[in-house]
């Protein structure tokens, strides 16, 4: 994997985290900034790490070869359309793993699938994943 691609996946994945730019290379910053009236990108970010995680391709409806912007549960996808294309002209860097054609991103055509998996693998071994919903029985709670 070249070396902007894994600083910009770094920084995509510690993004999440802390919602702040943390690595030198600063690729969100531009998008950061601009976008804070927008509701700021953790939620675009999150919805290119998640398409990238594994995990999450084990879901029926996730396809691994596109992410369409546009469904049908009734949000506005106008709105979150024009914010995922402002994140990507505030940050070219994201051209480097990602095409958004129309309403549809998928990998840069340009990547092999040797890359394709190694950038899927490098996110399934770097993103820190939290478990927010347990079950505990409730006659353990009696004692």
């Amino acid at each position: 994997m070249n070396i902007k691609i894994k600083k910009l996946l770094q920084e995509m994945i510690a993004y999440l985290k802390t919602r702040q730019n943390v690595n030198e290379s600063n690729y969100l910053k531009n998008a950061h900034e601009l976008m804070q009236e927008d509701n700021g990108i953790y939620h675009l970010i999150a919805r290119l790490i998640n398409w990238l995680d594994p995990i999450f391709l084990t879901l029926p409806d996730i396809d691994s070869k596109k992410i369409e912007l546009r469904g049908n549960e009734g949000i506005d996808y106008d709105t979150f359309i024009n914010k995922m294309k402002k994140l990507f002209k505030n940050c070219p860097e994201l051209k480097e793993v990602f095409e958004l054609k129309n309403e549809t991103i998928y990998f840069n055509s340009k990547l092999t699938e040797d890359e394709k998996v190694e950038i899927r693998n490098f996110v399934d071994k770097h993103r820190e994943r939290k478990v927010t919903n347990f079950y505990i029985r409730a006659d353990k709670n009696k004692e």
